[in-house]
């Protein structure tokens, strides 16, 4: 992805990736998808990223349900 940017932004891809990564993602549900590599199958490392056009307020309102 950064290769993208670069090319894209050139000396700014930096800043567009942190504003990405530190603002906008996080509004947007992030989850981690884990998992591990066959020489070292007990260490887990990221491997992708999920972004949900989900709400993160909404699912805190569902909590109040089973209260």
């Amino acid at each position: 992805m950064l290769l993208r940017f670069a090319r894209r932004y050139g000396d700014q891809a930096i800043d567009k990736l942190v504003g990405e990564y530190g603002g906008h993602i996080p509004t947007r549900n992030l989850h981690f998808i884990m998992g591990t590599v066959a020489a070292h199958p007990r260490t887990f490392i990221v491997i992708g990223l999920l972004r949900s056009g989900f709400d993160p307020a909404e699912f805190a309102k569902q909590s109040d349900l089973f209260k």
